[in-house]
């Protein structure tokens, strides 16, 4: 599941329990990543956050006073264990504007991740071209060992991933008084 900034403009109520939903997905072997500024929510579910800039993983990490627990840390796994998704050094952009710059990552079975970074880092590029709304100019994306490069979002969803895009247009057809009783 990839999601971008899923909690946006939701009422705190309703954020609590999509959390409570997200962390169940997470035992059940599935990956999330998932996009976030509301660092609270972040706290609360993710394993592990990725901080992005200008298009790669940010050596400086995210600061302690954001983050001072153990879930800051990849889980220490067995060798033997395998990662659910792999990306090494993807580059990817829009037309001829390079977005990401040499990306790796790898998500465990069950992991929950977050990915942080200022607006213009990246995160959503990764997202789509992960996906396939966007090609890999180089590099290599696998889901359980099976190459994404080529894969188009209809393939993507045969294989089990979603991608929830960023944006408030959700029900645009809908008055004000329709979205809230939706």
């Amino acid at each position: 599941m990839l999601l971008d900034e899923p909690v946006a403009g939701v009422h705190p109520e309703m954020i609590t329990h999509i959390l409570e939903l997200w962390s169940q997905l997470g035992t059940t072997g599935k990956l999330v990543i998932f996009i976030e500024h509301d660092l609270i929510a972040v706290r609360q579910i993710a394993d592990r956050i990725i901080v992005m800039d200008e298009g790669r993983l940010s050596p400086k990490g995210l600061p302690a006073k954001c983050w001072s627990d153990r879930r800051s840390w990849r889980p220490i796994l067995p060798e033997s264990f395998r990662s659910l998704l792999e990306v090494e050094g993807l580059v990817s952009g829009y037309g001829k504007k390079q977005v990401l710059s040499g990306v790796n990552i790898e998500v465990m079975p069950g992991e929950i991740v977050a990915l942080i970074g200022h607006n213009g880092a990246g995160k959503s590029t990764l997202l789509k071209t992960v996906f396939g709304l966007l090609p890999a100019w180089t590099g290599h994306m696998t889901l359980d060992g099976r190459r994404l490069n080529s894969l188009i979002p209809r393939k993507m969803l045969g294989l089990g991933v979603c991608y929830v895009p960023q944006g408030n247009r959700v029900f645009t057809d809908l008055t004000r008084c329709g979205r809230i009783w939706s």
